[in-house]
């Protein structure tokens, strides 16, 4: 063949995708030797099979096409995804065989064109041209694997304290997943409290299939978030805000009390409350008494 290997591992394998959802590995994957051994322990794929049989799919329209234009058929990479039942050209479902155990590329083994096929979901499909298009732009090294928490942050799904708002943001997913079809059941939550699904993926704690980074990828995308979450003030903060604004202008400004009061328009018993609250909480009144009674003596 006159394809380089660049060419070849960008357009005919899926390893570019891998390389973006693990970034761990990223170098080692990306590295023209790199043993077929090593890849699979790279990309963990007996890991996500979880001892399934592995699937070749194809889409019937697509094979009838391929007849007609080539006068064979032959194997998308796209419908390969791991959670994809959609062709991302047609809105139809994708049919699979099982690949054959032994020998493990059998000549001949081709999609058949007899199949008659079947409208899917359109939000099955929707998300295969949403991978489809993701691969596209990964293949081209125009996408880097994003921070989760950034993109919860400018979707203001964060609190003000950094985490997570749990009730806003798995409502909304999950109900965003149950809008698939049933051939999707395998790549989306379980039920609405399934937190142990979405929490590695958005904290990064271990490896996970590239297809479940897109579908939280999809979902992000195309769920409309509320505005009205996390724009309450936080008051603790605006508190503590307040004492460091008081002491700084006493301590840098040789401020005294009563003349604070009067720049910020606060009762002296409110700024002293402050600022006893914040900086004397650890001292007990007693112990401050004892030590004014030692200095007067």
């Amino acid at each position: 063949t006159s394809e380089s290997a660049d060419q070849l591992w960008h357009e005919q394998t899926l390893l570019p995708l891998f390389a973006w959802a693990l970034p761990i590995s990223r170098n080692e994957i990306m590295d023209f030797n790199t043993t077929p051994a090593r890849l699979n322990r790279l990309c963990r794929l007996s890991n996500f099979s979880l001892g399934q049989r592995t699937l070749l799919k194809f889409c019937p329209v697509c094979a009838r096409e391929d007849t007609f234009h080539y006068g064979v058929t032959y194997w998308h990479l796209a419908h390969q995804l791991h959670g994809v039942t959609t062709c991302h050209r047609h809105p139809v479902a994708l049919e699979s065989i099982h690949v054959p155990s032994s020998p493990h590329i059998r000549i001949g083994l081709m999609p058949p064109v007899s199949y008659t096929e079947q409208l899917s979901n359109e939000i099955d499909f929707d998300f295969a041209k949403f991978c489809y298009e993701s691969l596209n732009i990964i293949r081209r090294k125009d996408i880097t694997h994003p921070n989760y928490m950034d993109v919860l942050k400018k979707l203001n799904l964060l609190s003000l304290d950094g985490n997570l708002k749990k009730n806003v943001f798995y409502a909304h997913v999950y109900a965003k997943c149950q809008l698939f079809g049933e051939g999707s059941s395998g790549l989306i939550p379980t039920s609405l409290t399934d937190y142990h699904y979405w929490e590695p993926i958005l904290k990064d704690k271990c490896c996970q299939h590239p297809t479940k980074h897109l579908l939280l990828c999809y979902c992000l995308l195309n769920t409309c978030w509320p505005t009205y979450a996390g724009s309450r003030t936080n008051k603790k903060k605006e508190i503590f805000k307040s004492h460091k604004k008081y002491s700084f202008h006493i301590v840098e400004n040789n401020t005294s009390v009563s003349n604070l009061g009067k720049e910020f328009s606060r009762s002296r018993c409110y700024i002293k409350t402050l600022i006893y609250k914040k900086y004397l909480r650890a001292f007990k009144r007693n112990t401050k008494i004892n030590i004014f009674t030692e200095l007067l003596i």
